[in-house]
C-alpha cells in the first residue's frame, strides 16, 4: 500500500454550514458586523486605509462599515473580510 502524501495526510476543516452562517450574520445585525469589521481591523493591527486595500474599497468605505448602521458591505466585500479573519489568529483570553 502506497502511504498518503504529506499534504493529503490532515483533511481541511469542514465548511460551516451556510444555514448557520446566514443566522449568525442576522444575529448580529448591522451593528454587530460594523463592530466585527472593527475588531477584525484592530486585531490585524491595520489602518483603514489597509483594511481598505485589502478589500478593494476606498478608506471612507472601510470608515463607514465600522460607524454607520445603515451601510453594510455587499456580499463580495464580506467574503474578502472573511477570508482575512480566517487568517487572524484567536484572541489572547
Amino acid at each position: 500500500m502506497v502511504a498518503p502524501h504529506p499534504c493529503h495526510r490532515h483533511s481541511p476543516p469542514p465548511l460551516p454550514d451556510g444555514i448557520e452562517v446566514l443566522r449568525a450574520l442576522a444575529v448580529l445585525g448591522p451593528g454587530g458586523i460594523a463592530a466585527a469589521i472593527s475588531q477584525l481591523r484592530t486585531r490585524a493591527g491595520l489602518t483603514a486605509s489597509e483594511l481598505a486595500m485589502l478589500v478593494g474599497v476606498d478608506p471612507a468605505t472601510v470608515d463607514w462599515w465600522e460607524h454607520d448602521l445603515l451601510v453594510v458591505p455587499k456580499l463580495h466585500h464580506l467574503f474578502r473580510l472573511g477570508t482575512l479573519a480566517h487568517h487572524q489568529p484567536p484572541p489572547h483570553g
